[in-house]
């Protein structure tokens, strides 16, 4: 049975709770909101797999983790994205963080050494969906909120994609805390 899957980190439920509450300021534009329990940062897309080797990512991610200790991420606005031209979402989007950049890295090095696919036609760039468009709904929009939002990072979760009428759903398939 083939699953959709990515590697994410999960965030702290303040941290949702503070990045739901901008759908309120934003509740007149026609747009599918991400759901509360959804909210993440994807690190890896993995997309579809043979669910045998969904054990051998679980193992690359135990394996990377033992690394790294936790660390704080910022988010410092909201923005469309993913172009200007055409935007599809609406995204918190974060700094740069020399750390999260070397986990990733190492991440995709050893998924790809075990011959396994990750989607690296976009370079990793920290950011959240928090909302996403149907079709030209955000089109002529402007949206630039400058926020000050910090989070720490203190596990990576392997996550399936379920394609559902109503959007995507995300079941944890395994979360592993970075050392202490």
């Amino acid at each position: 049975m083939k699953h959709r899957i990515f590697i994410a980190v999960n965030l702290p439920d303040g941290t949702k709770k503070e990045l739901t509450s901008f759908q309120k300021k934003f509740k007149k534009l026609d747009v599918r909101w991400t759901k509360k329990e959804n909210l993440h940062l994807t690190l890896a897309f993995i997309g579809w797999i043979d669910g045998r080797k969904v054990e051998k990512i679980k193992d690359v991610l135990k394996k990377v983790v033992l690394n790294f200790s936790p660390f704080l991420l910022r988010l410092t606005k909201i923005v469309l994205g993913p172009d200007l031209c055409r935007p599809r979402m609406i995204w918190a989007e974060g700094e740069t963080n020399e750390d999260l950049i070397k986990l990733v890295k190492r991440l995709r090095e050893v998924l790809t050494q075990e011959k396994i696919f990750v989607d690296q036609k976009h370079s990793f760039k920290v950011h959240l969906t928090l909302a996403r468009a149907q079709g030209k709904e955000l089109f002529g929009r402007k949206i630039d909120e400058k926020i000050d939002l910090f989070f720490p990072v203190n596990e990576i979760a392997i996550r399936e994609s379920l394609l559902e009428k109503e959007g995507a759903m995300y079941k944890l398939l395994e979360s592993i805390s970075l050392k202490v």
